[in-house]
This record gives structure tokens, C-alpha cells and sequence, in this order.
């Protein structure tokens, strides 16, 4: 990402990224993403910035299908940060994607966290990541029949709509 200043409160930004997420049936997806962005506020207590931006993205599923996989798209999200205390921060990101092709097709991406600094060098970090896709990937499964031997056709289904990620983390500041 790459991001320049128009003034005190509002930017541009040019951005690019690769994401592979086998489990949600993604093999590569390609996004590139212009646009512009406001400062809210920004002070040693708190921040909030805002972005939009047209994207493009590129995606290839584990199990190919007829659908469209390049698509333009629209993005907005945001970043904030708080100050809890002298040792404690908290950190939220969302990004909502929508596919412009097929309306019903948007992805939301948000992150929480907290971080408690344990000493000047030392803090763990403590995040919940939500991944919602509203058209998710499919997933390919063998159909059988009801005794259990394989009927030789394969069913497509689609995986799930949210998935969610747990993290811990001890983090090392030089």
C-alpha cells in the first residue's frame, strides 16, 4: 500500500495484495485497490481513519466454477486505535468489499485486538479476525450411496459464509 497526503486530513492511496485461503476454497485471489481516505482524529489517545476505493480482483477457487473471477469492485473500511490505559491499546480494522458483477456477492474482513505491554520490550496480543463472504466458495464432495460405496459423481456445496480466527501472540518490540 502505498499512501500520499493531499492535506492535513485527507489522502490517496494505490494498494495490491495476495491472499490464499485453502480452507474457505481460495486458491490465489489478487486485489488492487485506488482510492481516497479521511483522518477522523489522530492524538496519543485515539485514531479513526476511513478509506474508499474501486478495486479489482482476481480470484481462483480450489474448485473451479462457471462464475465470473475477475471482477471490479467497490471498498470501504476503516482503521481505529484507543488508548485503554498506559499499557493497554486497542486495535480494530474493517473491510467491506463488495463485487459490483453480482451485487449479492460483498466479503467483510475485521479484525479486533488487544495488546497489554508487559514491559518496554515485551506485550501479548490478544485479536479475533471474522471473515464473512456472502457467495462463499464451493467445495467438491464425493456423492455415495446409502450403503457408503462411492456413486462416482462429485456434489458442489458451498463451505461456510463466516469464518473466525482466534489469535495469540507474544509480540517483540526492538
Amino acid at each position: 500500500r502505498y499512501e500520499r497526503t493531499l492535506s492535513d486530513r485527507l489522502f490517496w492511496y494505490a494498494g495490491a495484495g495476495w491472499d490464499r485461503n485453502t480452507f474457505a476454497g481460495i486458491d490465489n485471489r489478487y486485489s488492487f485497490a485506488g482510492g481516497v481516505g479521511h483522518v477522523w482524529f489522530d492524538n496519543e489517545i485515539s485514531a479513526l481513519r476511513t478509506d474508499y476505493a474501486s478495486t479489482l480482483t482476481v480470484q481462483d477457487n480450489v474448485v473451479a466454477t462457471d462464475g465470473n473471477d475477475t471482477f471490479a469492485g467497490f471498498r470501504a473500511s476503516w482503521t481505529y486505535r484507543r488508548q485503554l490505559a498506559d499499557n493497554t491499546r486497542f486495535d480494530s480494522s474493517l473491510i467491506a468489499d463488495e463485487n459490483l458483477s453480482e451485487l449479492g456477492d460483498f466479503r467483510i474482513d475485521t479484525v479486533n485486538s488487544v495488546s497489554v505491554s508487559m514491559n518496554e520490550r515485551l506485550a501479548l496480543k490478544v485479536g479475533l479476525r471474522l471473515l464473512y463472504d456472502n457467495e462463499p466458495s464451493l467445495e467438491g464432495l464425493a456423492l455415495r450411496l446409502p450403503d457408503g460405496t462411492p456413486a462416482g459423481q462429485t456434489v458442489l456445496v458451498p463451505l461456510d459464509e463466516l469464518d473466525s480466527i482466534f489469535t495469540v501472540a507474544l509480540v517483540v518490540n526492538f
